[in-house]
This record gives structure tokens, sequence and C-alpha cells, in this order.
């Protein structure tokens, strides 16, 4: 299978809030990544969030040190099982502490968790 994404994904649970854009005066929703790139994440909601529509990020890595403020439009939105929960898969629109770094080193980080990650696989002897 080709992989079509411009960012590798890498497999990792950050915490996140996020907020809609189209409803005013609500509390940020918590929740983990499931998966996250440079490009966008996938998370796990209770709610059903409209392809096209926007949100506000706040993602928090141990690895960063620093939260990342994100807008983000939904891509995709999945309901997972008989539980009620929803996979949610977003695209980072804008991104940013206060500086324009921050898309690139959350695509740094994660190009180099990939890399340490393949060289490991190299070495094991298993």
């Amino acid at each position: 299978m080709i992989e079509k994404r411009k960012y590798p994904r890498l497999d990792e649970n950050w915490k996140m809030t996020y907020r809609r854009l189209d409803l005013h005066d609500i509390e940020p929703i918590s929740t983990f990544t499931l998966n996250i790139s440079g490009g966008g994440a996938c998370f796990s909601a209770d709610e059903k969030l409209e392809p096209g529509s926007l949100i506000a990020l706040e993602l928090k890595s141990p690895h960063l040190l620093s939260p990342i403020i994100a807008i983000a439009r939904v891509i995709w939105c999945r309901r997972k099982g008989l539980r009620g929960k929803y996979d949610i898969g977003v695209e980072f629109w804008w991104i940013g502490w206060k500086d324009d770094g921050a898309q690139e080193t959350i695509a740094k980080y994660i190009r180099q968790q990939l890399t340490n990650s393949e060289e490991f696989e190299r070495d094991d002897p298993s």
C-alpha cells in the first residue's frame, strides 16, 4: 500500500483538549490522541464532529516543553464500535506556540522517534 500522507504518523497518546469553534461558551473537552503527525492527528471523542468543521486544540506531550495550540479541520469521523465513541481525523490549519516553528517541532520529533524505532528493530536480534 502506498502511503499518501506528507507527514508520517506516530502512535502516541498525547493529552489533548478540543473546543468546537461553531459553539460559544463551551468548556474544552479532554481526550488523548490516538496518533499524531506534523500535519494532523487522530483522536477519540464521545461526540460526532462533522467533516469540514473547525476545532481549536491544545496538545500536551511529555516530550515537548510547551503545549501546542492549533486550529484543525475535521477530515473524517467514524463511529467506533457500539459504545458510541467516534474516531476523528483532523488536519492542522494553523499551529503554533507564539512562533511558526511548532509544526516543524512536531514533525521533527516524530521523525526522530520513527528513526529510533527503525534502528532498534534492525539491531534487535530476536
